[in-house]
């Protein structure tokens, strides 16, 4: 169960960061046009 537990948070922060960088990336591609 502890494990599973570990698993999941690891699982959102991936996500986290993956939306965090795809906002980022289509802003600075917004900025330069």
């Amino acid at each position: 169960m502890e494990s599973l537990i570990r698993y999941t948070i690891a699982l959102n922060n991936f996500r986290y960061a993956t939306l965090c960088l795809t906002l980022y990336l289509i802003i600075k591609c917004m900025q330069e046009f």
